[in-house]
């Protein structure tokens, strides 16, 4: 039987109200909350796609976002490795893997930190339509823990 909220407010906050006396429950602080730990998360845009040259050059252009949520001030993500692969409509594929110094020339920094937003404006040409991956390993900076993150793109 469905009962409107209305007619269930009053038994609901009885409900509520006994289950926090049950739990303990109280007003005061539950002490210092530990932070969630610094992530990223990547997200991409085609932003143009089509021949260049009649039927020899295909060309993608796009751009990628790097995105920061949890952690604190200050702590920084460092970007260790990454790869693209791209993948023929035949299933061919072609993959080059990226040097410090490309990771710091594609995101405009060799790291990524608290609270910040990153783009990345590339494009890739082939002879036929293509699709795009891409996968990065970021380190958190002083520590062990790391974060392997991928971004796709249809060029097709």
């Amino acid at each position: 039987m469905y009962r409107s909220p209305s007619k269930t407010s009053r038994s609901g906050a009885v409900v509520v109200a006994s289950l926090m006396g049950a739990c303990g429950g109280s007003d005061a602080p539950l002490g210092p909350v530990e932070p969630a730990p610094l992530e990223v998360a990547l997200t991409s845009t085609v932003l143009e796609k089509g021949w260049v040259t009649q039927d020899t050059e295909y060309r993608c252009s796009y751009v990628m976002t790097a995105t920061t949520s949890g952690g604190d001030d200050g702590e920084l993500l460092e970007w260790v490795s990454g790869d693209v692969a791209a993948t023929r409509p035949n299933g061919r594929r072609a993959t080059t893997q990226f040097t410090e110094r490309d990771l710091r020339d594609l995101w405009g920094s060799g790291e990524i930190g608290w609270s910040e937003i990153r783009t990345a404006e590339e494009s890739a040409t082939w002879d036929t339509h293509f699709q795009l991956r891409y996968t990065f390993t970021l380190r958190a900076r002083g520590g062990d823990r790391e974060l392997t993150r991928a971004v796709s793109l249809d060029c097709t």
